[in-house]
């Protein structure tokens, strides 16, 4: 097997990162309706392949939209892809598909035969007879009062064809006071895994629990259209449910600044609840993310994933955004061609630097480099020469690399894509 060694991504160029301050606020907790149940007809022709999301109602049911498609599993090895035709959301729904079956089952049979359904419909998401693999995206896309496309994924498994889906998330709604905010990430104070691939089975009560099989340890949320949040409108993350035992930290960014609020823990996200914080931006304080060490050359205060300039922050594989546990050849997706982790992560205003941006950071007519520690971490200090600029600095920690799910050479060595 192929090992991909993953390794620290460069310093970002140009606005946005995250602020130290933490601020105590409060948070009211709701619960989300259920999808009722839905009758699939079997042996039917597919449907189009849609991109369709499902429906918010005001008494917080989420109901079924024209054109929403479920992967359909019988046992291990049959699946099929199944679409609704219903012309308006409903509570309920039919979805025709095609699905092949085990020897020996017929119509009289269904009462007996096990079925496995998962909203929303992924071609990579698989089911092993005993439970189904499904993924929850750490880039999300934020819909105002609803949610995006394909985005709050919901599970059903029963004997025969009369099904009931429930969701397998929990939510964080906010909503901004002020124009212009771009992005929010959400992070656990404990690195917790929050998103990603999992692995979902029913518990005794029939309802779904989620095991993490490659998890993402923060979840970046920006508009689906438009540059920034509606003020005033609410915006909902889907996270796994989970303890913060040490509460969890919101960052938001603005115009090349960031400002950040914490919760102390313990917090519970309960499977199918929510968590809802009105005005999010308000009364933080905002600051710029990046040092401008000559005329338009604008680095970043510290890596991505870290929370000081001297944090290791999160590590990537080559043309990946991302950061995981591990990497594997059965992981490694290779984003092309939007694969820039500073974008992906902190908003378009950010970009991974080129070989020659590096080059010129290099150059000591311009430039130093001090080997250093700075609050117990070893590494450079980076300050410029240039005239009208002298004295501004980075800190460079020698992060070491990722692989195989260790960290080799960290204080000793650093490694940044460019």
């Amino acid at each position: 097997m192929k090992r991909t060694i993953t390794l620290l991504t460069a310093l970002a160029l140009v606005f946005v990162g995250a602020c130290q301050r933490l601020e105590e606020t409060s948070v009211q907790n709701e619960p989300f309706a259920e999808k009722e149940g839905v009758e699939l007809s079997v042996n039917a022709t597919s449907g189009d392949a849609l991109e369709t999301k499902t429906a918010l109602q005001s008494d917080g049911a989420i109901w079924w939209s024209p054109g929403d498609a479920i992967n359909l599993f019988f046992g291990d090895a049959n699946a099929g892809k199944f679409t609704t035709t219903i012309t308006e959301p409903s509570p309920s729904a039919v979805f025709n598909g095609t699905i092949s079956v085990a020897t020996g089952f017929s119509e009289g049979g269904l009462a007996t035969n096990t079925f496995w359904a998962v909203y929303p419909y992924n071609e990579d998401n698989t089911c092993d007879g005993k439970g189904v693999t499904l993924t929850i995206p750490d880039m999300q896309k934020g819909v105002p009062g609803s949610f995006a496309n394909n985005l709050n994924p919901s599970v059903a498994n029963a004997q025969g064809l009369d099904l009931a889906f429930y969701n397998v998330g929990s939510w964080f709604i906010f909503t901004v006071s002020q124009e212009g905010i771009t992005s929010l990430t959400f992070r656990g104070n404990n690195d917790e895994d929050i998103a990603g691939k999992v692995y979902v089975t029913m518990d005794s009560n029939k309802k779904p629990v989620a095991e993490v099989l490659d998890g993402y340890k923060s979840i970046t949320i920006t508009p689906k259209e438009g540059s920034s949040f509606i003020v005033g409108k609410e915006y909902r993350i889907v996270l796994l449910p989970k303890t913060f035992s040490a509460g969890f930290t919101v960052t938001l960014t603005k115009g090349g600044k960031s400002a950040s609020f914490g919760l102390a823990g313990p917090i519970e996200f309960e499977r199918s609840y929510s968590k809802r914080k009105k005005n999010a931006d308000a009364n933080l304080t905002w600051q710029d993310d990046y040092v401008e060490m000559a005329a338009g050359f604008k680095w970043a205060k510290m890596n991505i994933g870290a929370t000081a300039p001297e944090g290791y922050g999160d590590y990537f594989a080559w043309g990946e955004n991302s950061p995981r546990n591990s990497y594997t050849s059965g992981n490694y997706d290779y984003l092309i061609p939007f694969s820039d982790a500073a974008a992906a992560n902190w908003g378009d205003d950010w970009r991974t630097p080129t070989g020659a941006e590096w080059e010129a950071l290099l150059d000591e007519n311009n430039y130093t480099w001090e080997w250093t520690t700075e609050n117990g971490m070893n590494g450079y200090r980076v300050t410029s020469k240039v005239a009208g600029y002298a004295g501004n600095s980075i800190f460079l920690p020698t992060t070491g690399y990722s692989n195989n799910g260790n960290v080799w050479n960290a204080g000793t060595s650093g490694y940044y894509w460019s």
